[in-house]
C-alpha cells in the first residue's frame, strides 16, 4: 500500500528538481569550459539529473532505468525487456514530449563525454562503461541530493515511482492503467 510518506508532495518534488537542475546547469558549464579533463563529479551531477528526471517522468524500477540500453527507446516509449522485468514480462513505457526532450538532451550529453563506445548501456558505470550503475549507487545518490534539499530522508529512489502512479490517479488515469499499463 502507498502511503503519503512514501511519495513526493509537489513541493518536495518542485525543491529536489529546482536544486538538481540547478546544479546540472552548472556542472554542464564546467564540463563545456574543461572538455579534456576528467571531470566525475560534474559527470555524475548530471547524469543524476537526467536519471532521477526519466525515472520521476517514467515511473520506471530502478532496475529497469540502470539496466536501459540505447535501443530500447523508441520515439514515444520504452521497452522493458523481458529479462529486466520485474514479473519477467515484456513491456513498454509511453512517455511525452518532456522525457523525450530529456532522452535527446541526455543523448548529446553522452555523446559529447563519452564518445563513440562499445557499450549500448544508456547509464554507464564510472568504473567500467560496459557496465550499468549499481543499485545503491543510484540510492545513495538520492540520499545525497535528500540531504542537500532538508528533505525528509524516509524519500526513497521508489519514492519517484509511486509519485508519477499517485500522479496519474490524480490526473484521471484509471488504476488499470497505472498497475498494469504502464509496463
Amino acid at each position: 500500500m502507498v502511503t503519503a510518506d512514501k511519495v513526493f508532495n509537489e513541493t518536495q518534488l518542485k525543491k529536489l528538481f529546482n536544486k538538481l537542475k540547478s546544479e546540472k546547469d552548472k556542472s554542464l558549464l564546467a564540463i563545456c569550459d574543461r572538455p579534456k579533463l576528467s571531470m566525475l563529479s560534474e559527470v555524475r551531477v548530471v547524469m543524476d539529473f537526467y536519471m532521477f528526471s526519466i525515472m520521476s517522468n517514467t515511473g520506471l524500477r530502478v532496475s529497469e532505468l540502470l539496466q536501459l540500453r540505447v535501443e530500447d527507446i523508441g520515439d514515444d516509449y520504452i521497452s522493458i525487456r523481458r529479462e529486466i522485468s520485474k514479473n519477467g514480462k515484456a513491456g513498454s513505457v509511453y512517455f511525452g514530449k518532456t522525457t523525450r526532450g530529456l532522452l535527446d538532451e541526455y543523448s548529446e550529453f553522452r555523446s559529447l563525454k563519452f564518445g563513440d563506445f562499445a557499450t549500448t548501456i544508456l547509464f554507464p558505470s564510472k568504473h567500467s562503461k560496459s557496465r550499468s550503475l549499481s543499485r545503491s549507487h543510484l540510492h545513495c545518490r538520492l540520499k545525497y541530493w535528500l540531504n542537500l534539499c532538508g528533505l525528509p530522508n524516509h524519500l526513497s529512489i521508489h519514492s519517484l515511482r509511486h509519485t508519477y502512479g499517485t500522479t496519474c490517479l490524480d490526473n484521471g488515469l484509471s488504476l488499470t492503467f497505472v498497475l498494469t499499463g504502464w509496463n
